[in-house]
């Protein structure tokens, strides 16, 4: 309740389609519910890409791309900058990681963690396309 999760055929960076999440600013969510195990080598560096487009997304806790060891957090739990506000366009994100000495296997996806202020309540629109991820050399 209080989100919708699915295939935008309208508005996509590339190819026919994008990811879109729409919050209907009824509820303080703690969202994580778009994500893709991705097998990895132990103690490497990659770097996670995804374009991204907003849409009067409110609150000061916006959506954020995540990136964590499947089995231990502890070993690995990466988020990018808040997504918040309006684009013009589709922007690029990235976010830079390593591997922790044991980590195998990754959860990459998005999250919107809940804001701690009294004006807490998300709406407004996210698009997410074009995930790639790539090691360093």
């Amino acid at each position: 309740p209080g989100v919708y999760t699915g295939l935008d055929q309208t508005t996509f960076h590339s190819a026919s389609h994008a990811l879109l999440i729409q919050f209907a600013g009824k509820q303080n969510l703690h969202y994580r519910h778009f994500y893709q195990y991705v097998r990895v080598v132990p103690a490497r560096s990659y770097q996670l890409r995804a374009w991204v487009k907003t849409e009067d997304i409110t609150t000061d806790s916006g959506p954020r791309l995540e990136v964590r060891d499947a089995y231990d957090p502890g070993f690995l739990h990466d988020v990018s900058d808040d997504l918040t506000g309006s684009t013009t366009g589709w922007s690029l994100m990235t976010l830079d990681f390593t591997t922790g000495p044991t980590t195998e296997l990754i959860v990459v996806g998005v999250v919107r963690l809940p804001s701690r202020k009294l004006d807490n309540l998300i709406a407004g629109k996210v698009w997410v396309d074009d995930f790639t991820l790539t090691a360093i050399p």
